[in-house]
């Protein structure tokens, strides 16, 4: 079974592994739901979306027989996805299509700068950067796998990987920055005042902007698995342990009974997923939806 997913009575493990809100003041989400039978042979990913959930359940979308890891939603409506052997794209109108991945490589994560700008990671260092239709190798010499990268800009894309890799995409390639630390980071937030928020197994937390490094407090059994910052305050999903949230410099709990696989959010709204769940907080309150 999945790391974090829901078994059900036919034997198939269920797990809701990332969402994603709509752009800016949005009510719309999307929601990647994958199933996996008993075997581990038979395999199939759900897209399912609401465009307002405020009035609307999530309904699938798109579905795939394979097994998607990310996806990323364009700020046009573009949903673009890897299930580590092709790229999908199903665009808000028109028709979908897939294509192999580039080079023959094996991709793991999809994210985009913009619409015009798209990133793929994969093993070994592996980066793939498009701008427009066609695929550049920007990999990376020491082959530490990165896992996700985030930027405001093109001068703000940093990203960040196993063995507590951390690097900043500039004009001359990657530029590795050394935080003293060894284990997997796993998630990333370039925050609007230049704060860079960092997140990682074994309770690994910290902040950084232009060479300075700040560790954070966190408890040592926390696997972070993202962090985003919503109506002035940073929260972070922990796995298992639900959301947690910054208190000066240390991260302590605030919902412990909601799924903290992944987290996101928009101008209006938090979310979280795992297991066959995904959250929504709004700055007061609380709500949820399970798939079956």
């Amino acid at each position: 079974m999945a790391k974090g997913a829901h078994q059900k009575d036919d034997g198939w493990s269920l797990g809701c592994v990332q969402v994603q809100p709509g752009p800016g003041e949005s009510a719309e989400v999307w929601t990647l739901v994958v199933q996996m039978d008993e075997d581990r042979e038979g395999k199939q990913s759900n897209f399912m979306h609401s465009p307002d959930w405020n009035s609307q359940d999530s309904k699938p979308e798109f579905q795939t027989q394979s097994w998607i890891s990310s996806f990323w939603l364009s700020p046009k409506g573009t949903l673009w996805a890897t299930d580590g052997k092709q790229v999908l794209c199903f665009p808000k109108s028109g028709k979908s299509r897939s294509e192999p991945s580039p080079m023959g490589k094996q991709t793991l994560r999809i994210w985009g700068l913009d619409d015009d700008q798209r990133f793929l990671l994969g093993p070994d260092g592996l980066v793939l950067r498009s701008k427009g239709k066609n695929w550049q190798d920007i990999s990376r010499t020491d082959k530490r796998r990165l896992v996700m990268i985030d930027g405001l800009d093109e001068d703000s894309l940093y990203a960040v990987g196993h063995g507590g890799s951390f690097c900043h995409l500039g004009t001359k390639g990657w530029e590795t920055i050394d935080l003293g630390v060894e284990t997997n980071l796993t998630a990333l937030h370039v925050g609007a005042d230049g704060w860079i928020w960092i997140c990682g197994e074994k309770g690994t937390a910290l902040r950084y902007r232009a060479g300075q490094i700040v560790h954070l407090k966190a408890k040592r059994d926390r696997d972070f698995r993202g962090v985003v910052s919503f109506q002035d305050q940073i929260y972070w999903a922990a796995s298992g342990l639900g959301v947690e949230i910054l208190k000066d410099d240390a991260i302590v709990p605030f919902k412990p009974d909601v799924p903290g696989q992944r987290i996101a959010a928009n101008s209006l709204y938090l979310w979280c997923c795992g297991q066959n769940e995904i959250c929504r907080f709004d700055g007061t309150d609380w709500q949820g939806e399970e798939f079956t």
